[in-house]
């Protein structure tokens, strides 16, 4: 952060000495009030160890020692020079004596590395271990100073065992307030590549947007509650309904959405607090202190679920667009394997040709007649199968996709076999992308193909293709392939169909692989869709959504199943 202010490292430290010092001056003077319940300008040190380089530690100790001249100079005259120096430790050494042999498991820069990136459960539980280790030697800290403060007839022991637990608590709290907060914050400035880049990111943070519409306004009214009711039993009940917004904050957002909640919650339930030392406060602390060390680590734990959830996610889009790619250039091998078929029948026609006019007067006229007869068979069974494998995009290069459904090798296979066919394409399945369309027009060519083989005796196929534009935008194509086979009546008589004796044969003309359902089924999801079949009415639905990573609209997501829709 301060590398992007462009400050030289002598600036820099200076700049780390009055940041830290002005934090710990303003968060005192906040939380006097609460002294002893409630004390989070220890936190600014742990928070400062944590995230600041080691380069700097040396500055932060400085800071400390300057913070806290102005206490050690008003005891000087009540408990002379030991007094004042003991007052003088500062705190910041307590947390990097407590951090340097945890560095290799904390978040922040102890460890010399930054793996704010992925604070897992593991760096949380390290985390509030070395809090608690750090609010304990304050504690004792604390507590040696109260000592110096007892006269002769005062109960000593009596008051360290009602002040130490306190202290301990106190400083553990305030320093859960701080810390988680302080690391969430620099999280994000880390992540942003510039200030205004920062502030976009504030701007759009469902976290912070959430966080203090919600989390703000929860605290705020439960904290009016707490302190208006009548009863210390509902004011007791205010404060721990507080816990409410933290847990919903973490299942949320993670360990971020706890620490922001659990810093909204432990300034609520200070402010709830009716008069100084309220026992409720102190029971109310101890669940929200134990609270947030068990959601910090779920939180974390949850954030890491969250990342593994979406890396899986991406590593399916990944893995589906390499196969999209994968199929579309073996289409394009595919054609170009037909064209150099076309060119090797067209040279193998012209010597055939020759070969026939230069026999022409050896062999008879009947033998002439089978050879050029049988080079047309072979022509036209080689211009079938180009046309099968080559569909709309090259093909027809001007009417496209449409014109491959409804003339192509589908229709002039159903014409010779004998059955009806009847096709409505949208024009807008244009719209489509090369590699969809080849996807639309492979599934149906399969879906034909396996319900004439389901189904031998079927009179009539119809094909529908309707395409409605989907999305925020309404920009992004979803189309609905409808192959249905129209099943024989009951009382007609047995119609005779010139189906292909060899399903191979069948396969061929129609340019398929002879896929079940399943393999359908897996074709489409290339590009996010789901088969249907309905075995009984020889109906198979195919939808297609071109575009890898699109988040349905409520509207569509609602509206997608339904029969009714329109047609381009």
């Amino acid at each position: 952060m301060l590398k992007r202010i462009g400050l030289t490292p002598w600036p820099q430290q200076l700049v780390i000495v009055v940041a830290f010092c002005g934090a710990y001056l303003l968060l005192r003077s906040v939380s006097l009030v609460y002294y002893g319940y409630w004390m989070p300008q220890a936190g600014i040190w742990l928070a400062g160890v944590l995230l600041l380089p080691r380069r700097f530690w040396a500055a932060l100790l400085v800071a400390n020692l300057v913070a806290f001249i102005p206490v050690a100079y008003a005891c000087f005259d009540q408990y002379g020079w030991s007094g004042s120096l003991l007052h003088l430790i500062p705190t910041s050494a307590f947390a990097m004596v407590v951090a340097w042999p945890l560095r290799a498991h904390l978040p922040g820069t102890v460890s010399g590395k930054w793996v704010l990136e992925s604070i897992t459960a593991k760096h949380m539980a390290a985390l509030l271990g070395c809090t608690f280790a750090f609010a304990l030697l304050s504690a004792a800290d604390s507590t040696l100073q109260l000592i110096l403060t007892f006269q002769p007839e005062d109960n000593g022991p009596a008051w360290v065992w009602l002040w130490a637990p306190r202290y301990l608590l106190g400083t553990y709290l305030g320093c859960l307030t701080v810390g988680p907060l302080a690391l969430a914050i620099h999280q994000a400035v880390r992540r942003a590549d510039s200030w205004r880049d920062l502030g976009r990111q504030m701007g759009s943070s469902r976290l912070l947007l959430e966080g203090v519409v919600l989390g703000l306004a929860c605290v705020g009214l439960l904290t009016a509650m707490g302190v208006g009711v009548a009863g210390d039993i509902w004011r007791q009940a205010a404060r721990m309904a507080l816990f409410l917004p933290v847990a919903w904050m973490a299942v949320r957002y993670g360990w971020q959405g706890a620490a922001v909640g659990g810093t909204a919650a432990s300034v609520g339930i200070l402010l709830s607090m009716p008069a100084h030392y309220d026992p409720g406060v102190i029971s109310a602390q101890n669940f929200m202190a134990i609270f947030l060390t068990v959601l910090l680590p779920l939180g974390a734990k949850i954030n890491w679920l969250n990342e593994q959830e979406r890396q899986l996610a991406t590593d399916h889009v990944q893995v589906r667009q390499a196969a999209r790619h994968e199929i579309y250039q073996g289409e394009l091998r595919l054609r170009r394997g037909m064209e150099m078929q076309g060119q090797a029948h067209d040279y193998i026609k012209e010597g055939y040709g020759r070969l026939l006019e230069r026999v022409r007067d050896v062999l008879p006229e009947n033998e002439l007649h089978y050879f050029r007869t049988l080079l047309l068979l072979v022509q036209r069974f080689t211009s079938s199968v180009q046309e099968s494998f080559l569909p709309s995009p090259w093909q027809w290069p001007r009417l496209g996709l449409p014109t491959a459904l409804w003339g192509g090798a589908i229709a002039e296979t159903m014409e010779e076999c004998g059955i009806v066919f009847d096709g409505h394409v949208s024009e807008r399945v244009n719209l489509l992308t090369p590699g969809a369309q080849w996807t639309l027009y492979r599934l149906a060519c399969e879906a034909v193909a396996y319900t004439l083989m389901q189904s031998p005796a079927t009179p009539c196929i119809r094909l529908y293709v309707r395409v409605v534009m989907v999305g925020p935008t309404r920009n992004i194509p979803w189309t609905m392939l409808v192959v249905a086979g129209e099943p024989e009546p009951p009382t007609a008589q047995p119609l005779l169909i010139a189906l292909p004796k060899s399903s191979h044969l069948l396969l061929s003309r129609l340019g398929a692989m002879g896929l079940d359902l399943a393999g359908m089924r897996d074709r489409a999801s290339l590009y996010q869709g789901r088969l249907r079949s309905n075995r009984r009415r020889q109906r198979i639905s195919v939808s297609l959504l071109d575009t890898p990573d699109v988040k349905l609209d409520a509207g569509f997501a609602a509206n997608k199943g339904r029969r009714a829709v329109s047609v381009a």
